[in-house]
């Protein structure tokens, strides 16, 4: 859905004076929040009324804590949160800065990779439900290999030539973000105790989030002082550097989506 958001956004921006697509995004926010408003949470049927009575201070040092005390979640923030950094080099404003810049194109062009990122996206999950017996039994070297993958493509993509060899490499990075997506979100539900896993979601969102958000703003102001495809070659360092922490930390390595596996 996506990527056909992208591809139909792009060609209305063209289109339609820009004042209508705001419009038709308040209208769109608001039914979205309005059926959010009748999903109804359905009772448990076996509270736990001591988890109701902790205060918020202590609920967040408890997810601290395990989060600390956990090798496979503690490993997977620490390389969640630092892969964020170089996600800050795939804002809207960078890619269009590096599609004007190194390939001397233009917003259209621009388009054409981000839809074709999400192309490879939705590949990339179906390819996931077809290695996903893989993905049960290794999940920790499927990790290591797309992070390796990842900042691999990341260099191809800074010594891009024409908009066409971007475009392509917009659709490779696709299945390994995919796949990676799936497999940590799966080893987390499968070895992270239940009652501590939506504290362990929330520190995880939180760190990821505000990295991203320092990271788009620090790229941006760094773009004014340095070549922009040296930027994105900075990116694909880092993202290998991911990919080495993820190789050296043994938990995460040779991780396997056992419930038992975390609390061991």
């Amino acid at each position: 859905m996506m990527a056909i958001s992208y591809t139909v956004g792009g060609w209305l921006i063209l289109a339609i004076p820009l004042r209508y697509i705001a419009l038709g995004v308040i209208i769109l926010f608001a039914m979205a929040t309005l059926a959010a408003m009748l999903i109804a949470e359905p009772e448990r049927e076996e509270a736990d009324h001591a988890d109701a009575r902790e205060s918020f201070l202590k609920s967040l040092v408890s997810g601290w804590r395990y989060l600390g005390q956990h090798p496979i979640a503690r490993s997977l923030t620490i390389m969640e949160t630092v892969e964020h950094l170089p996600h800050g080099i795939w804002t809207g404003a960078l890619m269009l800065a590096f599609t004007a810049k190194a390939l001397h194109g233009d917003a259209s062009d621009w388009g054409y990779q981000v839809t074709g990122y999400f192309a490879g996206m939705i590949a990339g999950s179906l390819g996931a439900l077809l290695i996903s017996d893989w993905l049960h039994r290794y999940p920790g070297y499927i990790i290591v290999v797309n992070a390796f993958a990842t900042g691999l493509l990341t260099l191809a993509y800074a010594g891009s030539q024409t908009v066409w060899m971007a475009v392509a490499l917009a659709f490779v990075f696709g299945p390994p973000f995919a796949v990676r997506d799936v497999a940590q979100d799966s080893l987390l539900q499968a070895t992270v105790e239940e009652r501590q896993l939506g504290r362990v979601y929330a520190t995880r969102e939180m760190l990821r989030n505000a990295v991203y958000m320092f990271a788009g703003i620090f790229f941006a102001w760094l773009s004014d002082y340095m070549s922009i495809r040296l930027i994105y070659a900075v990116g694909g360092v880092i993202y290998l550097l991911t990919g080495y922490y993820a190789l050296s930390s043994k938990a995460l390595r040779e991780s396997r989506m056992n419930p038992d596996a975390g609390g061991k």
